[in-house]
């Protein structure tokens, strides 16, 4: 359970168009633009690899960050999305996308026991328009220490394994993903 002094300050915050903070019982969408951002599981199926959660835009470094839609995101609006994010061209009429939920999210831990993960209300004006449901993934302060490499590719694998549904946008699995 995540106590009130274990919230990010920003995770509380609305800004302005957004509706509302991201709760803890949200889930949010992830788009997989390409297959080298799934492996197989050990029980055969499509799983995000840590490829899905650079980071740069973990650390938002850039401008960047983890990019996610809220589930209340329109039906017509996360397809727009997510064929304008796809780059497999197997996927055109059916892109794939990673649904996980926040409160697993923003309950990993460092071994000294810190919140690793924020998940933000974060609306976004891009180059396919106004998106108010739309939210960010980032460590959570202080930053990671540089020399931790080890430890920042394991949360980096911990936050691939949190998106457990791993399919087309149709609900469909991924039966061309490779080997």
């Amino acid at each position: 359970m995540i106590l009130p002094q274990d919230i990010c300050p920003c995770e509380s915050d609305s800004p302005p168009g957004a509706p509302g903070p991201v709760s803890h019982e949200e889930s949010v969408i992830r788009f997989v633009p390409s297959k080298n951002w799934i492996v197989r599981g050990a029980a055969g199926q499509a799983e995000l690899s840590v490829a899905a959660f650079p980071e740069q835009e973990l650390e938002a470094k850039k401008g960047k960050s983890v990019s996610v839609l809220r589930c209340m995101t329109e039906a017509a609006e996360l397809e727009r999305r997510a064929v304008a994010r796809n780059r497999e061209p197997s996927w055109a009429d059916d892109p794939v996308v990673a649904r996980g939920t926040v409160a697993t999210m923003r309950q990993l831990c460092d071994g000294m026991n810190r919140r690793e993960i924020c998940v933000n209300a974060d609306p976004i004006t891009d180059e396919l328009g106004h998106c108010p449901t739309h939210a960010s993934i980032l460590r959570s302060n202080p930053p990671p220490d540089r020399s931790q490499r080890l430890q920042r590719a394991m949360l980096r694998l911990a936050l691939a394994s949190l998106f457990v549904e791993v399919a087309h946008l149709s609900g469909h699995p991924i039966t061309d993903w490779g080997t």
